[in-house]
């Protein structure tokens, strides 16, 4: 398919998949072109960390199937009363256990926590691959790193004491890290 700028698709809706990718774990988006090769890319969906919603700007290197190079900035709205299985230091419904060699008398368990998962946001890097069908229509995959602007965002609400393990737990589904996406979009 031979594009020209005059005849470039101005606006693609669709769906997308991925872990921090710009829509989330599944979501909508859209990308909008504001000037030849730019494009105003927004998304909305559920992620880890509650609804996300991302707005960024996008570089198309060519008008066919090819690289695309994106910046963006994701808010990750949080979860009230968030319930989870986390690994604990000391828990009021696990009876004592005996002292341990090191002298502490507290052994880590695992029980439900109940967590505030805050608000999160994150700068996003990205490059995605585009295939073209039907002339108009975009099939992609997305790769990219998604900068934390805040780290352990969240308060335990029950009194538990979280483990490291526990804490790393709660930093893998935070906000941020690598990107993995995939995608299709619809030109209007």
């Amino acid at each position: 398919v031979q594009l020209t700028s005059d005849s470039l698709t101005k606006t693609y809706f669709g769906i997308g998949v991925g872990i921090n990718n710009y829509c989330g774990m599944f979501g909508i988006g859209a990308d909008v072109r504001i000037y030849k090769p730019f494009l105003i890319r927004v998304g909305a969906g559920i992620g880890s960390w509650g609804t996300k919603l991302t707005l960024g700007l996008r570089y198309q290197r060519k008008y066919t199937k090819g690289w695309v190079y994106g910046i963006g900035y994701s808010s990750c709205s949080g979860l009230k009363d968030f319930k989870t299985q986390l690994p604990v230091v000391s828990s009021s419904s696990v009876a004592p256990t005996p002292p341990t060699p090191s002298g502490s008398s507290t052994a880590p368990v695992t029980k439900e926590v109940t967590l505030d998962l805050l608000h999160a946001s994150t700068i996003n890097f990205t490059t995605s691959y585009n295939w073209i069908f039907h002339s108009h229509h975009r099939f992609f995959i997305e790769f990219g790193y998604a900068f934390a602007l805040q780290t352990n965002d969240f308060v335990i609400k029950d009194g538990s004491v979280l483990t490291d393990v526990g804490v790393r737990t709660i930093n893998l589904v935070q906000p941020g890290g690598f990107i993995t996406g995939l995608g299709v979009m619809f030109g209007l």
